[in-house]
This record gives C-alpha cells, structure tokens and sequence, in this order.
C-alpha cells in the first residue's frame, strides 16, 4: 500500500517531463518556424530590391539610350542647318561676287570710254593747233616784207597781186572755218558723250551702295566689299563729271575759235589791199627820179603776178 503512491508520482513526473520536452519541441520548432520566415521575408525583400535595381537601371540605360538618340538626332539636325547655312552663304557669296565683277566691268567700260573721248579730244586739240600754225605760215607769207634801203642801193619785195591774195586769205579762211566748225561740233558731241557716261557712272554707284546696303543684313564680309564697290563707283562718277566738264569746255574754246576766224579773214583782206595800195604809190614815186632802165623794169615787175615775192635790186648811178 505504501508503494502505489510512489508509482503514481513517477507516472506525473513522466508526464510532466514529455509535455515539457513537447512544449521544448514546439518552442524550438515555432522558433525555426520564425527563422525561417525571417530568412523568407529577408530573402524577398532582396529579391524585390534586387528587381527594383534591376528595373532602375534598365530605365536609366533606356534613358541614356533615348538621350543618346535625341543628341545625334539634334546634332544631325544642327549640321544640317550648319551645311544649309554654308550653302547659302556660298550662294550669297557668289551672288555678290558677280554683281562685284559686273560693276568692275561696267566701270572699265566707262573708263575706256572716257579714255577713248579723251583721246579724241587731244587730237582734236592738236588738229586745232596745226591748222592755227598753219594759217599763221600762210598769213605770214601772203604780208609784205616791206623795203630796205642803204645808200644808193635798196631791195624791194614786190607784194603779191591784191586780187589773189584777197582770194587766197578767203580760201584758206573759209577752209579752217569749216574744219574749226566739224571741231566744235565733234568737241559737243564728245561732251555729251561724257556727260552719259556721267550719268551712267553715278547709276552705277547707286546701285552699288543699294547692294551694300542689302549684303549689311547677310553677310558683314560681303557687305564691306559691297561697300568698297559703292566707294569706287562714285570715285568714277567723279571722274565722268569732269571729264564731262572738259569736254564742254572744250566744246566752247572751239566755237569762240571759229569767230575769231572769220574775223581775222577780214582784217587779212584789208591789209593786203592797203600794202598792194602803198606799194603801188611808192613804185610811182620812184619811177620818177631813177632812169629810165629802172621804170621799164619797175613797170615789168608791177605787171608780173605770182605766188612768191620777188625781190629787185636797184642801181644808182
């Protein structure tokens, strides 16, 4: 009777220590249960953060790639524009280079013309001269010499025939007339000429500083040229005006030459009548006190008419 009780014991502490050790079980089971969801939890979140970095990179490099593209396309886009840019600026560039050289032309042309009058009129100056020269030759030969006397021997020149001599001065006169008159009237038409090429010159310029003042919205380089062109346009203006003013001026020296032609024509005459007047009177008075060899031939060389002077030596004796 006294043992049972003891048996009874043993069986609880059984049973306390199995339910303990179940209870130690669940605990340690509930516990690797926890770590393991830990470790479940743990490695999800690395997997998300793992896909999130992944996913943010692979956005980054369809950024960059996107980025990347729009950079080449804008830089395609630029060097178009830079290339578009270039060929007009060649384009304006050439542009103005031809209008340049037809300006340069057109100012050569000008300026030859201007030559070219110039010239005329320098041979229209020397042709005035030589007929000048050449009637003072005629005027000096048709005048008498006069008379020289020295003691009892003195030389006559016999003047030329009052008749042909009036004809010749009106012969010689009227032809430098005519010529002087075609010189005046080819001086005038020189004058106009250079007065076109004047006017000609200064549209020239016009247009010039016109195009100076377009190409300064384009191009600064193209613009100064243009500018220099305008410049040298007006410089020969300049020079086509006074040209143009030598020419008048000319013009008016060859009109005022053919007057004072015709007006020496009529003093010519008129001095040739009174010398052959004189002439006449003095060889009357002469005959008179020489012999009568030195009448008959005073009488002869007064009948005689030719186109030198003749010169007669007289003798007292």
């Amino acid at each position: 009777m006294h043992a049972c009780p003891s048996y009874g014991l043993q069986q609880q502490q059984q049973q306390q220590q199995q339910q303990q050790e179940q209870q130690r079980k669940q605990q340690q089971h509930r516990h690797h249960q926890h770590h393991q969801q830990k470790q479940q939890q743990q490695q999800q979140q690395h997997n998300q953060q793992q896909q999130q970095h992944q996913q943010q990179q692979h956005q980054q490099h369809q950024q960059q790639h996107q980025h990347h593209q729009q950079q080449q396309h804008h830089h395609h886009h630029h060097h178009q524009q830079q290339q578009q840019q270039q060929q007009r600026n060649h384009h304006q560039q050439h542009h103005h280079q031809q209008q340049q050289q037809q300006q340069q032309q057109k100012q050569q042309h000008h300026h030859h013309q201007q030559q070219h009058h110039h010239h005329q009129q320098q041979q229209q100056q020397q042709q005035q001269q030589q007929q000048q020269q050449q009637q003072q030759q005629q005027q000096q030969q048709q005048h008498p010499l006069g008379i020289c006397r020295s003691g009892f021997v003195f030389i006559e020149w016999l003047p030329f025939a009052s008749s042909f001599a009036s004809s010749d001065n009106t012969d010689s006169t009227s032809s430098f007339s005519v010529s002087s008159a075609a010189a005046a009237a080819a001086a005038a038409a020189a004058a106009a000429a250079a007065a076109a090429a004047a006017a000609a010159a200064t549209e020239t310029a016009v247009a010039a500083t016109a195009v100076a003042a377009t190409a300064a919205n384009v191009v600064p380089a193209v613009a100064a040229a243009a500018a220099t062109t305008a410049v040298a346009a007006a410089t020969a203006a300049t020079a086509a005006t006074a040209a143009a003013a030598t020419a008048t001026a000319t013009a008016k020296a060859a009109t005022a030459t053919t007057s004072t032609s015709s007006s020496s024509s009529s003093s010519n005459n008129s001095s040739s009548s009174s010398n052959s007047s004189n002439s006449s009177s003095s060889n009357s008075n002469r005959s008179s006190s020489n012999s009568s060899s030195s009448n008959s031939n005073s009488s002869n060389s007064s009948s005689s008419s030719s186109r030198n002077p003749i010169s007669r030596m007289h003798v007292n004796k």
